[in-house]
């Protein structure tokens, strides 16, 4: 009749955390995030059960009557939103900076490593007379 993994009390008291923490996240994230971007998450009826979808819907009102982590956290994606092209462009320029340091120096630095060894192999050929028993 019970499921066998909340039988003990530890188990109960791990289910009911994690049930305590999704509801701290969807009140502290989703929420916010949710009506920054003006949407309503519906719960719909769909060919395989249960299927979440979204509408759009001005939010203006519950966007001004926020406060305190919610508040911060619609900050922080409309910053982020701001911020993210410029960074994005900055991460490829140094990453394309990168590449060039890599490939042109130390890829020629490798190369005369390498030109320099293959020379020394070359130039140790032992003498024929040495070698040759009578």
């Amino acid at each position: 009749f019970y499921d066998r993994k909340l039988i003990s009390t530890r188990e109960i008291e791990r289910f009911r955390n994690s049930l305590s923490w999704k509801y701290r996240i969807k009140n502290l994230v989703t929420e916010p995030k949710a009506i920054f971007e003006s949407r309503y998450d519906l719960f719909v009826f769909a060919p395989r059960g249960i299927a979440k979808t979204s509408i759009y819907a001005p939010r203006r009102q519950e966007l001004a009557e926020l406060s305190g982590i919610r508040l911060w956290v619609t900050l922080g994606l409309e910053f982020g939103d701001a911020i993210a092209p410029r960074l994005q462009s900055l991460l490829s320029f140094l990453g394309s900076g990168v590449v060039f340091v890599l490939t042109k120096i130390v890829g020629r630095g490798l190369g005369l490593i390498v030109r320099g060894i293959l020379q020394g192999i070359g130039s140790v050929s032992l003498p024929e007379g040495k070698n040759k028993k009578s």
